[in-house]
């Protein structure tokens, strides 16, 4: 149950923030063709959307929902986002009112709601985590509770979860999920059938230096979704031979109670996949789906071994302010 538990909380936090949206404009931007975008940042100041989505992580789906607000704060540029009202449709094909699952449903939804807020600038890009020692807070009793650990167990997990590693990498974690919803796509210049390729330095929690990555930014499709001029995006970011495994090695060493050798992995490879359509005027997503292939191969010789983490968002939007 701690796993479960962890998996949607950790996917929760790692989830969701977005908002928006004027008016559109329908003619093209000047200077531009028909099947060439400018992907603007055009959110208002106060809003929400209901989004549902479907999770795989180490085999298992779990199905959630849950609205995600927004609005300005006092003292501060830009504007707050949290979810709220957080629900699990189904885990592992389990219906949330089987009593397999209905038990630990309070103490997931008291973790869900300990999630902190986000801090976005006015263009669209994240700040800071607000309200993040809450979070750890809430993510260690839910061990305590339900991690079968012992008193010494948990003060090591308790340090570890608590160094600056491991919550650099959590927060890392959650700042992906904004990156592919929005920051990846902002004041983007692009062509239908085109394609972007850039080499860029990400920055590891407990790495020295920062891993190199190869991105792919493309545009598969422009066209009318729902009455909006619309982009069908993909985005391929692959990090590969030696950055990999020192990505992999720091990732894991952050976490992890015990030293991991430096030599552990033999060949690695981190292939991150985004696709989904936005309102180019606003960014606006409608459909998103994030993958992520970890391909390791271990010096114990073992046959290489792939993992696959897959979220697939759908935003249900409503009338919003202008």
């Amino acid at each position: 149950m701690l796993r479960f538990t962890n998996v949607v909380l950790f996917q929760a936090m790692s989830i969701a923030f977005l908002l928006l949206s004027h008016l559109l404009l329908q003619q093209d931007p000047p200077g531009q063709t028909p099947n060439s975008v400018t992907m603007a940042f055009g959110w208002p100041t106060s809003g929400s959307v209901q989004v549902s989505e479907t999770a795989l992580r180490k085999g298992k789906i779990a199905e959630i929902s849950y609205l995600l607000s927004w609005a300005p704060v006092q003292d501060k540029d830009g504007f707050v986002l949290e979810y709220k009202n957080f629900e699990i449709g189904s885990f592992d094909g389990i219906p949330a009112d089987d009593p397999r699952l209905k038990s630990a449903l309070p103490m997931i939804q008291a973790g869900a709601a300990a999630i902190p807020k986000f801090l976005i600038s006015e263009d669209g890009h994240l700040l800071e985590f607000l309200d993040y020692d809450k979070t750890l807070d809430a993510v260690l009793d839910i061990a305590k509770r339900n991690g079968g650990l012992n008193a010494d167990q948990f003060k090591q997990l308790e340090q570890q979860m608590r160094s600056p590693q491991a919550q650099q990498l959590m927060q890392e974690v959650s700042r992906k999920y904004w990156t592919s919803w929005v920051e990846t796509w902002i004041d983007l210049e692009i062509g239908q059938g085109e394609s972007l390729e850039s080499v860029v330095e990400l920055p590891i929690a407990g790495a020295a230096e920062p891993c190199t990555a190869t991105l792919t930014v493309s545009c598969r499709e422009v066209f009318q979704h729902e009455g909006k001029r619309s982009a069908r995006l993909t985005m391929d970011q692959v990090v590969e031979g030696d950055s990999a495994k020192d990505a992999l090695f720091a990732m894991l060493a952050a976490v992890s109670p015990t030293p991991i050798p430096e030599d552990t992995f033999k060949r690695a490879e981190i292939h991150d996949h985004v696709e989904g359509v936005w309102e180019v005027a606003t960014l606006l997503p409608h459909e998103v789906t994030t993958q992520r292939l970890v391909t390791i191969e271990t010096q114990d010789n073992r046959s290489p071994r792939t993992e696959e983490e897959r979220h697939d968002y759908r935003f249900h939007w409503v009338d919003l302010p202008k």
